[in-house]
């Protein structure tokens, strides 16, 4: 049995939200083609899962090209709003019960947890107490609200580090002691070009991305317990860690 603070590499997971903890892309899809709409511009699915899944709302605005950014921003996300209430939150189940085995766990193998999400700070708590699980968490973290004191031209969201780095900062950990759990390529570029190691798990909207720059690709966290897990994280550590050399 891994005993406690033997992973000691490994001392905090953070998980995103939309996509890892709850089945969100629908309501965004229809969000962000209500707004588009309302220009006189359709917005296919297959164009909005090739180019936006997993990016923030303002690396998706820069794609858009219409000039009245901040009109049809407030449109997304008043039309997100009403997708995305209580009732028609859904809990992507195997990820959200690994979760919870976690902070059940986190003692014994001395972890801290984090959420950190490129979405509005509003619906990641809205998505997280709807859950149940906001408890679970000693960091809970916007890419789009938190992130004031980083200065990047080109936008400090997903697929930008600063919001796996902040939350590192804020468990006292350094990114290289995180693990992070996503499902879309910006993600998985924001967590690994921060330092985390990094496990994709990709859904119906991201299973077609390149997730290669992942260190581990998962199906589902069906199954698992906290044990199998972490052996299977310090297996493919090592043999990680033993090909970069």
């Amino acid at each position: 049995m891994i005993q406690a603070g033997e992973l000691a590499l490994i001392q905090a997971v953070i998980f995103d939200c939309d996509g890892t903890l709850v089945d969100s892309e629908q309501a965004h899809f229809l969000s962000w083609q209500v707004a588009i709409q309302n220009r006189g511009q359709t917005l296919d699915k297959q164009t909005y899962i090739r180019h936006f899944v997993g990016l923030g709302d303002f690396a998706i605005l820069k794609s858009l090209g219409f000039s009245d950014l901040d009109a049809l921003l407030h449109e997304k996300n008043e039309a997100f709003s009403r997708h995305h209430d209580d009732a028609h939150i859904v809990p992507i189940g195997p990820t959200v019960d690994f979760a919870r085995k976690l902070f059940e766990q986190k003692e014994h193998y001395r972890l801290k947890l984090a959420v950190a999400s490129g979405a509005r700070k509003e619906d990641i708590l809205r998505s997280l107490k709807s859950l149940g699980i906001e408890h679970y968490f000693e960091a809970i973290l916007s890419g789009r609200d938190d992130l004031s004191e980083y200065l990047d031209p080109e936008g400090t969201n997903k697929p930008k580090p600063y919001v796996y780095q902040k939350a590192a900062k804020l468990l006292g950990l350094k990114p290289e002691e995180c693990l992070a759990i996503e499902d879309s390529s910006a993600g998985v570029t924001a967590a690994t070009s921060a330092g985390c190691f990094t496990i994709a798990i990709p859904n119906h909207y991201t299973a077609e991305q390149d997730l290669s720059h992942a260190h581990m690709k998962l199906k589902s966290l069906e199954g698992f317990s906290v044990e199998h897990f972490f052996q299977l994280v310090a297996s493919q550590k090592r043999a990680y860690t033993n090909y970069r050399k």
